[in-house]
């Protein structure tokens, strides 16, 4: 029975995709009847969920496209750490067994300034007038406060997290023999904010 070995980071659930280099060792036979020949493929996985992937391979021959489900009472793990499924728990026939593993890096603490909105009284004038007495009109200024907004900036602090996914993927023949390698690498970062300061004025 082939054996599928696959390393997944538990941060893989957001439907993103993962590229890297698939080599077929010997060719391999779908459940829905394509054949992947052995060779050297460009990889690109896609998790799309807890219970499935899919997993796109292309060279300068073919083209390949499949989806891995897996049954009820599994699941693709959301944590670092180990998973074993086997093939009746998958609509591929594969004995699945892997490991999760996510690494990452904080920035030192670092500063910028960011738009904002500052809510404050504003005052509207206008002029008016009014006929006087020897024809020539009188006119005055009429003010009023009100609410409004006004563009202002605020200081904010963070340190910017950089992590970066990594799938190994071995598959094995029904004889226990390697017949294909894989090693993706999704790549991502964002800003973990430790400090907002107040809203001034420009």
């Amino acid at each position: 029975m082939k054996f599928l070995f696959i390393l997944l980071s538990a941060l893989f659930i957001s439907c993103e995709d993962y590229n890297g280099h698939f080599q077929g060792l010997e060719d391999l036979e779908l459940t829905n009847g394509d054949s992947i020949e052995a060779g050297d493929y460009a990889a690109t996985l896609k998790i799309k969920s807890k219970k499935k992937i899919k997993i796109k391979l292309e060279n300068d021959s073919s083209k390949h496209s499949f989806t891995l489900k897996l049954k009820a009472g599994a699941e693709f793990p959301q944590d670092d750490g180990t998973f074993d499924f086997k093939a009746f728990q998958n609509n591929q026939e594969l004995d699945l067994a892997g490991r999760i593993n996510t690494s990452s890096e904080r920035s030192r603490r670092m500063t910028t300034l960011e738009p904002c909105q500052l809510r404050s009284p504003v005052r509207y004038c206008s002029r008016r007038c009014v006929p006087g007495r020897n024809g020539r009109p009188i006119c005055y200024r009429v003010c009023n406060d009100n609410w409004g907004y006004n563009n202002g900036r605020q200081e904010v602090d963070y340190h910017e997290v950089k992590t970066k996914k990594d799938i190994s993927l071995q598959i094995y023949a029904n004889d226990g023999t390697r017949s294909g390698v894989m090693k993706a690498t999704q790549y991502s970062k964002y800003k973990e904010e430790v400090y907002r300061g107040p809203c001034r004025f420009r």
